[in-house]
């Protein structure tokens, strides 16, 4: 009796963290939030979340993958106060930008979104526009 209690709570932490470890790998930048914060910044690429980490959102976030499922949301829910606001980042390439107009439609079931498109490559925008555009709010 003893085995097979310890083969399901092994079993059982096993499917935890691989659950774990798929978030990760859906959600670029996740783990590096410790606690639920005022603004969550998400964007969809691994160089966006660099360029608005560097610009002064620390709080940021990168969706790696086609379609996120419920156990995400909630996740990124969680990472958000209840007052908390969330701003998906967009940029002008058209892939991006329904993207984003799909995460933000999910997102905004949870928390108040607000949708930020900048027209011009993240990469390549100037810091301070990109912060001009996130100080709104």
């Amino acid at each position: 009796t003893r085995y097979c209690l310890l083969s399901r709570v092994t079993a059982t932490w096993a499917k935890q963290d691989k659950h774990k470890s798929k978030l990760k790998r859906e959600l670029y930048h996740c783990n590096n939030i410790p606690e639920a914060t005022q603004f969550l910044t998400i964007t969809t690429g691994f160089i966006e979340v660099w360029k608005l980490w560097q610009s002064g959102s620390p709080d940021v976030i990168g969706v790696l993958c086609r379609d996120l499922d419920k156990s995400a949301f909630d996740y990124i829910d969680a990472l958000v106060t209840k007052e908390g606001v969330i701003r998906v980042v967009t940029d002008g390439n058209l892939q991006s930008v329904a993207k984003g107009v799909a995460l933000a439609g999910h997102l905004a079931k949870l928390r108040f979104t607000r949708l930020i498109n900048i027209s011009a490559q993240i990469a390549t925008t100037p810091s301070i526009v990109i912060r001009g555009l996130l100080d709104d709010g």
